[in-house]
Formats: C-alpha cells, sequence, structure tokens
C-alpha cells in the first residue's frame, strides 16, 4: 500500500506543475516569458528618439521664420520716410555762400524697374555769410546707371528767405545721383535775385518703412 500511496503522491505533484506551467504559458500566449536583458535596449531606442523629436521639432519651426526673414531683408521694395542733414555751396547774388541744413524724403522704391525711384522731398538750408536761407520742395524720379550707381532728376519750387525782405520764389531742376551719399546739383531762377546754383551732398537716411 505504501508504494501505490507514494506512487500517487508523485502523480498528483507532477500534475500541479504540470497545470502551473499551462497556466504561465496561456498567460504568455503561449510563449515562455520573454527574457529582461532586451527591454534596457528597447527603452534607450525610445529615450534616443523622443530626444531626436525634442531637439528636431524647435530647428523645424525655426527654418520658416529663418526663410521669412531672409525674404523680407532681401526684398527692400516699399515706400520709405528718410531724413538727413545736407551740405554744400550756393552761388546766388553774384557770390558763393556755404549752405548747410537738412531734408526729408518720402519715397517708394521698387528695385525690379527702370524708374526703381520715385519721390517727393523737401527741405532748407540756412547761408554761411548771407542772411536768411532757402526752402525747397521737390519731386523725382531716378533709376539704375552702372552696377550701385542710380542716377535721377526733380523738379520743384523754391523761396529765398531772408529777416530783411520777402521771401522770394523760383523754380528749379535738380541732376542727382548715389550709391550710398547722394551728390546733386540744382539749377533755379528767383524773383528779383536770378539765377542760382546750388551743389553738395546729403544723406538719406531711412527713418521709417511704411
Amino acid at each position: 500500500m505504501l508504494v501505490p500511496l507514494a506512487a500517487r503522491e508523485k502523480a498528483r505533484i507532477n500534475a500541479g506543475s504540470a497545470r502551473g506551467a499551462g497556466g504561465i504559458g496561456r498567460a504568455t500566449g503561449g510563449r515562455a516569458p520573454a527574457g529582461r536583458g532586451l527591454w534596457p535596449r528597447r527603452e534607450v531606442v525610445a529615450l534616443v528618439f523622443a530626444a531626436a523629436l525634442v531637439t528636431g521639432a524647435p530647428a523645424a519651426l525655426a527654418e520658416p521664420e529663418r526663410d521669412e526673414a531672409l525674404a523680407e531683408t532681401d526684398n527692400l521694395d516699399g515706400y520709405y520716410l528718410a531724413l538727413g542733414p545736407r551740405g554744400g555751396a550756393l552761388y546766388t547774388e553774384g557770390e558763393w555762400d556755404g549752405a548747410f541744413g537738412a531734408e526729408v524724403s518720402l519715397y517708394h522704391y521698387q528695385g525690379d524697374r527702370p524708374l526703381s525711384l520715385l519721390g517727393l522731398s523737401g527741405g532748407m538750408v540756412q547761408l554761411s555769410e548771407l542772411t536768411g536761407g532757402q526752402l525747397f520742395g521737390e519731386v523725382g524720379a531716378g533709376g539704375s546707371v552702372v552696377s550701385e550707381l542710380r542716377a535721377g532728376l526733380a523738379a520743384g519750387v523754391t523761396a529765398r528767405t531772408s529777416p530783411v525782405r520777402h521771401p522770394r520764389l523760383g523754380v528749379h531742376a535738380t541732376l542727382f545721383a548715389f550709391a550710398g551719399p547722394i551728390a546733386y546739383g540744382r539749377v533755379g531762377s528767383l524773383q528779383d535775385t536770378g539765377m542760382f546754383v546750388d551743389i553738395g551732398i546729403r544723406l538719406a537716411l531711412p527713418a521709417l518703412r511704411l
């Protein structure tokens, strides 16, 4: 009797072990549990992929902004308000005199046209030796001549001011050229005074883009 009992007990233990293994197999889809050695490598790959997304996303978002900034820098077409000083020599009343003052300009620039510059300007100069000065206003147009050199023509009205006389009105024409500073020559005529000549250099510093 001892031998059959021992045999039955051993069979019961073996059957329990088999049921336990079957339960584990069913829980893992019929496969033995995978070893843990593979999981650290998957986590590293996931972390590397996430880091690449995080670091690459800002760069990808920044690319359109850089492209738009470059496009705005390359495209200078538009309306500008410019201010700047001017200085030169003025021939009037039979003698030369120094003339220094300021000028304001409103112009439109479009680089792909033959007449790339259209605008109007006004300003004043004060004479060094003679009393008074001159006010002027004009409209003009210009374009490219050679490489970065541009030139143009303008025409307008002039008023000679003096603390002891009424303003004397006149008209003038201006030839200008520029590749940075603007060189100009102006010829006109004033009431009672006759012809005058104004030559010099002025700066047009863009103060506002409209």
